[in-house]
């Protein structure tokens, strides 16, 4: 099943079970919406990326979808901190991490548009597409655990939840005391971790272990 399939199915499992959230906050409600809006850009996104051929397809996927999924996350970035207060409600502080997860996707998104369709390596531009999709999928797919828990409570077994943890789009298991990119723990836009996550997963499927690390440039960084 492709990553898009699985962001989307995660998506339609947190919108079916928003009525039964423990809140009548206006932006908690929301937040699943908004999430399921930002999976459907993406999803649109990888169709167009992936059949792009040149420059121009690249520069047209690019600009039909940095638009809407800015509006989306802005959208969630009004409800996040609202998610964040009902983790802590909940007595959950260490997963309040909602707000700091969507403007690090928020941030990988200002990258993307920087760094997209500028080689003339058709190869290398859809490398960078498929990279900035497996990003922000990571991102989103911790949003809709986000969004389970605070709808059915912590410690129940939600829509989606498998043995405690997230199934997350490539078939892995994500946990709800893991963190998403642009908070501590989480994974960064470089390949490393931010500081105090230990060993943890690459974006590029490795493993970090606090040593050096790839950039996005090509060169090599020491992560503390």
């Amino acid at each position: 099943m492709s990553s898009r399939r699985l962001v989307l199915v995660g998506c339609a499992v947190v919108l079916g079970c928003g009525g039964a959230s423990v809140t009548s906050n206006p932006g908690v409600s929301a937040f699943p919406r908004d999430v399921a809006a930002a999976a459907q850009a993406l999803d649109s996104y990888q169709a167009a990326t992936g059949t792009m051929m040149t420059s121009g397809d690249c520069t047209a996927a690019v600009n039909g979808y940095a638009g809407p999924m800015q509006g989306d996350l802005d959208r969630m970035m009004s409800g996040s901190g609202a998610m964040d207060d009902q983790m802590r409600s909940m007595g959950q502080a260490s997963r309040a991490d909602v707000t700091c997860g969507v403007q690090g996707m928020d941030d990988e998104l200002q990258h993307h548009v920087q760094v997209a369709c500028h080689d003339s390596d058709m190869a290398h531009n859809r490398d960078e597409a498929s990279r900035h999709i497996a990003a922000i999928a990571n991102g989103l797919q911790h949003m809709q655990m986000r969004a389970v828990e605070v709808s059915v409570g912590i410690g129940q077994m939600g829509p989606g939840m498998m043995d405690g943890g997230w199934r997350t789009w490539d078939g892995g298991m994500m946990s709800p005391d893991d963190h998403p990119m642009g908070c501590p723990g989480g994974p960064m836009m470089d390949g490393g971790m931010m500081p105090g996550g230990g060993l943890g997963p690459m974006m590029d499927g490795g493993t970090w272990d606090g040593g050096a690390g790839p950039m996005m440039d090509g060169g090599m960084g020491h992560m503390p």
